[in-house]
């Protein structure tokens, strides 16, 4: 075996580089994971095989490498599926070939500048040396002009033997066949290769399995066949079966018998309209190859015609809605068909749009590792929500709620004539909303069975398609021709067309995307689409075929008759347009109808079908009345106003599901509109699910008042029909803007009568015994909206008594301080105090929810003391934060000395309520109220204070459930943050201070927190805003604290260095995919949580790399510690620091430096225990300038007001925490101008969390907040800019 291996080498090297560098290591890994085993080598051909694991599945594939002495012309072929070329097994094959070479071998590899040196080493010394004689034993033959062959099939086996390994591994490349002359006993070929040009291969029938070729190329081969009689023979195989070289025998007899059915001899030219194969049983088979020639006896046309037209359903299948959530989306249709279901799938992919050419490319199949996803809009979701409707499991489930019987077990699943019929219906309305959406988006069609074909890019257009058809007659033969017509452009034959090889869709020049327009269409046209586009009868008269086929077909679509048919034309004569209105299942279909007057006078009604004309057929004359098409468009357009979703819809009637049909009363509307047309109305009273009642609305309100409520007595009514209260109650709460009368008719309730009460109706509770709305006179609030309609005078002078005391509290003079407060509160801290007396005078909770540092709790101290002094025996129950019990201590002492307290925490905490007896204030923590609910609960407090009660906003926690066990009189609570994180936080605390007050928990969700947070619903906010407003106080500092000196906030931007930011960058690629890839596949909510872990990395990154907790070390760079160490230094010696981190392993960061240059400081988190001394030590000790404190653990409760200098090293997602940080220096007692640095990293994560506060702050703002619920509010586009 002579080879060269340098040769070799250099190819495998030209091959490899013909890879990607993405397949060139994916190769190399098959290889060096043993992926790769060598099944033979022909160095004499330069050939070689091989068997290539896969990476992802058990499979193997067989490699062949071929022509490896010609870097130009080494070729490779593999059985994998890919398209790619060379695929990764290929240049695995390639590494490990390679490989086998070159081991043992320790020169250098010839190559072929080593081959010219050996030659002039030979020259040179054959001077010297006596040239030996080489024998050379020349083999045998072959010329490609005169070969004979012996072939009992055309198997693989037989060719292969016939011809070199090399060309066998590339046959594929030589396919491009075309047969171009047939004579008796022989056939000519023409051959196509690429880059080579054509070559003549011409084959003889000598005896049966002898045969002899001959071709143009002239070569001389060891192998018989050579690489061009290859390919003619595997074409053949693949067109006309195993025993095709047979053919070339004299079949004629046989072959006039199988033609005469079609009226054809072996004679005629039958190019292009038959051809013959050998069957198996070595038979002779006739092969059909123009589809619209058909048989000239036997056939029943009109079970034909019947066949090709669906059954008409007696109720028509209406979709149901779906529910309203650069890379770009693809759709991909593919896995056409018409014998199971679904006939067609919509898969999802990719792709990116060029903005330039507007054109999309690297189309791929979206999977869940994919790095790149694109952001899904409204429409994209429409179209995968839509899509759904296509699939195997909505289809099988949609028919057997029609009452098909369908078995659940996929292997044993038989589809009827009616089953398909009724699947084609249910598909036809689906792409009706389909299209309409995928029209401007990136579409491809894939007509390969093969998963990992990407198909072709088409257009998708909206108009559908209609059918036309005509007839002609020869001589010879009668032809019906069937053609498409979009829209209003000519006439397109299906033989233009491009056939998916399913009902509903055709391609149009141009790879245009169409459907057409009726089910009753889309089968007729698959049935034409499969004889070739029309129908050839070798007869000139076929009444059978004329009555039976052609008349009905015009009956359904516009046919054009021959010119020498017996025709007559006429006009009908257009009179109105009518509507019936009909249901089918939760739809109403509004049906419009075309009605005419014929020649003899008689009315005819013509539904909206979209033909030209009306065809009569009698005594073989055909009758044309033409129908008046501009008339009935009219009408047609008249009634697609009247509701958006009827622009789209294009079938015989127009439809609206039931939910709808209601909504801004858009029935009543549409009557209205339909008198004033003068159009007539018909199939009302057959209606079951839809009845109206055709009476306005009228209303009545009487109002009384008891103890604790409201009572009022609301009557509707509809003409002579009245409606329960309840009924209208459960109307509104479920948003319905229609009651179900006594008759069984609907009565509606008008939209804005509906939003003047709904607030009234949602917390009103229906007594119905007593037929009266009861309204707490907690909700005093809304009633004064409703003034206009109250009768009772003392009802109104309650109302008016309860607003002048509640929201003008500070104008009343006659509450006195207590005179045992060594305090002087300032005026709006007085008024706070006067709000607390009157919510107590009415029994009422309240919130004071002023801003940190506006002295909340002296206002609650003197409160409580107020109250001692008027109830002794009161013991009042104050549950704070564990870092303020230390705070409420030093002012209770300070300002109010002659309270008792006991501090109820700590192991040593008693179990004995009765010692609760001799305090004036229990003061406990959160967690020891949670742990000792059962002996707290049986205890009745005066007033049980809740501090920070941001706590308990979660109505599930444990805490917020054992707090509302607590037994008291009335019920505080303090917090300068009502809202955290969104509108939902203020129900569990309105909940504990007035149960019932805010509704149920799903109600206030629903009908408050989800509008408001998800919808930015501004009326439904400022609704809430009235209804909470007199049972909460809030005052910011600008408001009161006028004498509080300046306060300036600054962000302190730091840019990272290249390694920092390398590390910042792979973190935030990372993440990017994985969360577009997790939201593409499962939505925003599932994804959350990876949102939150890769948004937390980011944020430790832009403090330092060495907070990841990863095991890999990405080392200690920190440009912010860098720039808070020059600022300490800096500033340190003439200001107070304060420096505030929600991550202690960057406290630890800070406090390794401050150690290092020895400057003094304090430290805080939340398991420090001895708070008090660590902040009296800084307000006190002037040596100590530095106070590190994590965010949470410092950021309420403590008084730091020695310091002006404030910096908050990294941002927090809610402002209004950080603001409490800062406020902990400025407030109450604070001399100096404060100085607030927010430290943010230039183009990173936390430059966006301060631009997306301020874009998404204004509603909650609005509320009662100071932020606005931050990642609920942010949408999918702008999570993902958070990653950009």
């Amino acid at each position: 075996m002579a080879y060269f291996k340098g040769l070799i080498i250099e190819s495998l090297t030209a091959l490899r580089k013909e890879a990607s560098s993405a397949v060139r290591q994916r190769g190399n890994d098959i290889f060096r994971s043993g992926g790769v085993k060598i099944a033979s080598f022909d160095g004499d051909y330069y050939a070689a095989k091989f068997n290539v694991e896969s990476q992802s599945s058990p499979q193997k594939y067989e490699v062949e490498l071929s022509s490896m002495d010609d870097t130009d012309a080494i070729e490779c072929y593999c059985s994998c599926p890919s398209e790619v070329y060379p695929c990764k097994h290929g240049v695995a094959a390639a590494y490990a070939l390679e490989n086998f070479l070159s081991e043992g071998s320790e020169k250098t590899k010839p190559t072929i500048h080593d081959l010219k040196k050996i030659i002039i080493d030979i020259t040179d010394s054959s001077r010297q040396i006596e040239p030996q004689k080489l024998v050379f034993h020349k083999p045998t033959l072959h010329r490609m002009t005169d070969t004979t062959v012996v072939l009992r099939s055309l198997d693989d086996q037989q060719i292969q033997n016939n011809v070199p390994l090399s060309f066998w591994a590339s046959r594929r490349h030589y396919l491009e066949v075309k047969p171009v002359e047939q004579g008796k006993g022989y056939e000519r070929f023409e051959l196509f290769v690429r880059k080579k040009g054509a070559n003549t291969v011409l084959i003889t029938r000598l005896e049966k399995f002898k045969y002899h070729f001959s071709c143009t190329c002239q070569q001389e081969l060891r192998t018989p066949l050579c690489e061009h009689m290859m390919g003619v023979l595997v074409w053949l195989k693949q067109q006309r079966g195993l025993y095709a070289l047979e053919l070339l025998k004299n079949w004629e007899r046989e072959k006039d018998a199988l033609l005469a059915k079609y009226g054809y001899t072996s004679g005629d030219n039958l190019v292009g309209k038959f051809d013959f194969k050998i069957n198996h049983y070595g038979e002779l088979e006739l092969v059909l190859l123009d589809k619209s020639i058909q048989p000239i006896a036997g056939v029943q046309w009109g079970n034909v015609f019947k066949s090709t037209l669906p059954i008409k359903s007696a109720s028509p299948f209406v979709p149901a809605e779906n529910a309203k959530d650069k890379p770009v989306f693809v759709y991909l249709l593919e896995h056409f068909t018409t014998k199971e279901l679904p006939f067609f799938r919509l898969e999802v992919g990719k792709g990116f749009l060029n903005p330039k050419t507007g054109k999309v490319a690297h189309f791929a199949r979206i999977n869940w590792t994919d790095k790149e996803r694109p952001a899904a809009d409204a429409t994209d979701l429409e179209i995968m929500n839509s899509s759904r409707l296509l699939g195997q499991e909505f289809m099988h489930e949609t028919l057997r709620q029609r009452g098909f019987k369908l078995s659940t077990s996929s292997w044993n699943i038989k589809y009827t004539e009616e089953i398909i019929d009724a699947a084609l219906e249910i598909t036809g309305k689906v792409l009706e909303k389909l299209f309409p959406l995928l029209v401007g988006h990136a579409v491809r069609v894939n007509q390969k069975i093969s998963s990992n074909s990407t198909g072709t890019a088409v257009m998708v257009s909206e108009t559908p398609l209609d059918l036309h058809f005509q007839l002609s007659r020869t001589e010879q033969e009668t032809i019906l021709e069937a053609f498409v017509k979009h829209g209003n452009e000519t006439l397109i034959p299906f033989q233009e067309l491009t056939d998916l090889e399913t009902y509903w869709l055709a391609l149009l020049p141009g790879d245009l995307l169409c459907r057409f327009r009726s089910a009753a269409a889309a089968k007729v046209a698959r049935h034409f689409f499969e004889l070739g586009g029309a129908i050839r009868l070798r007869s000139v008269r076929d009444d059978a075929f004329f009555n039976g086929f052609v008349i009905p077909l015009a009956d359904q679509f516009s046919v054009e008759f021959d010119k020498n048919q017996a025709i007559s034309q006429t006009d009908l004569e257009w009179q109105e347009g009518r509507v019936y209105l009909k249901e089918a299942d939760d739809n109403l279909l509004i049906v419009p109808v075309f009605v005419y007057t014929t020649e003899d006078g008689d009315e005819i009604e013509l539904p909206r079908d979209f033909r030209q004309a009306r065809v009569n057929a009698y005594n073989n004359t055909v009758q044309i009345q033409r129908r008046d098409r501009d008339s009935e468009e009219t009408f047609v357009q008249f009634l697609q106003k009247q509701h958006p979703a009827f622009e789209h819809q294009t079938d015989e009637y127009f439809y609206l599901p039931s939910e709808q049909v209601l909504e801004a009363g858009w029935l009543f509307q549409f009557y209205e509109a339909l008198n004033q047309y003068g159009t007539k109305l018909f199939g009302f009273n057959n209606l079951k699910k839809f009845r109206y009642n055709p009476n306005k609305a009228t209303f009545k309100i009487r109002n009384s008042s008891g103890i604790d409520w409201f009572d009022l007595q609301v009557e509707v009514s509809f003409g002579d029909q009245s409606v329960a209260l309840a009924d209208v109650r459960k109307a509104i709460l479920k948003k319905q803007n229609y009651v179900e009368l006594k008759d069984g008719s609907y009565g509606l309730l008008p939209e804005e009568w509906v939003a003047q009460y709904a607030q009234l109706f949602r917390f009103g509770k229906v007594d119905e015994k007593k037929g009266v709305l009861r309204l707490s006179k907690q909700h005093f609030t809304i009633l004064e909206r409703y003034k206009e309609f109250i009768e009772n005078p003392k009802l109104l002078e309650e109302l008016d008594e309860k607003r002048e005391k509640l929201l003008n509290f500070t104008e009343i003079k006659k509450i006195k301080l207590p005179k045992n407060i060594t305090a002087t509160l300032r005026p709006y801290q007085e008024e706070g105090y006067k709000w607390l007396h009157f919510l107590d005078e009415f029994g009422w909770g309240g919130c004071l929810a002023d801003d940190m540092g506006l002295g909340k709790t002296l206002q609650m101290l003197t409160f409580l003391q107020e109250q001692k002094n008027r109830n002794p025996k009161g013991v009042h129950l104050v549950v704070v934060p564990k870092t303020l019990i230390f705070n409420w201590q030093a002012e209770a002492a300070k300002f109010c000395p002659e309270l008792t307290l006991y501090v109820h925490t700590g192991p040593q905490r008693t179990k004995n309520a009765k010692v609760f007896n001799r305090y004036d204030i229990i003061l406990s923590t959160y967690g020891s109220v949670r742990s000792d609910i059962e002996l707290l609960s049986n205890f009745r407090f005066h007033y049980v204070v809740l501090d920070e009660a941001q706590a308990i906003k979660n109505p599930d926690s444990m805490i917020s459930k054992a707090v509302k066990l607590l037994n008291a009189q009335n019920r505080l609570t303090m917090t300068g943050t009502p809202v955290e994180n969104n509108t939902f936080d203020l129900y569990s605390q309105f909940d504990f201070l007035n149960p019932g007050f805010l509704g149920h928990e799903d109600f206030f969700r629903t009908e408050y927190a989800t509008l408001i947070d998800k919808y930015q619903d501004k009326s439904r906010a400022a609704e809430l805003r009235r209804l909470i407003y007199p049972f909460m106080l809030k005052r910011t500092k600008e408001e009161v604290a006028k004498d509080l000196p300046e306060k300036t906030e600054t962000v302190l931007y730091c840019e990272m260095d290249k390694r920092q930011r390398k590390v910042y960058n792979a973190f935030r690629d990372k993440y990017r995919d994985m969360i577009a890839g997790k939201m593409a596949e499962v939505g925003r909510e599932q994804a959350s949580f990876l949102i939150l872990e890769g948004l937390l990395k980011l944020r430790q990154i832009c403090d330092s790399p060495a907070l990841l907790s990863d095991d890999e070390d990405y080392g200690q760079e920190s440009v912010k510690l860098a720039e808070i160490v020059r600022e300490i230094e800096e500033n340190a010696s003439h200001h107070k620091i304060v420096i505030f981190s929600q991550f202690l392993k960057m406290l630890d960061l800070i406090r390794q430096k401050l150690e290092r240059d020895r400057i003094p400081y304090e430290y805080l988190d939340g398991k420090t225990q001895d708070r008090a001394e660590r902040v009296n030590r800084f307000q006190g000790d002037d040596e100590c300038r530095v106070f590190l404190m994590s965010l949470k653990a410092g950021g309420v409760g403590l008084n730091l007001t020695e310091a002006d200098y404030v910096y908050l090293v990294d941002p927090w997602w809610n402002p209004a925490v950080e603001q409490q940080a800062i406020d902990r220096v400025h407030r109450i007692g604070q001399t100096k101008r404060v100085f607030a640095y927010r430290m943010i990293c230039k183009d990173t994560v936390e430059e966006k969390i301060v631009q997306l506060q301020d874009r998404k702050r204004a509603l909650a703002d609005d509320l009662v907040s100071t932020e606005a619920g931050f990642l609920k509010k942010l949408t999918q586009d702008d999570i993902l800019g958070l990653f950009s």
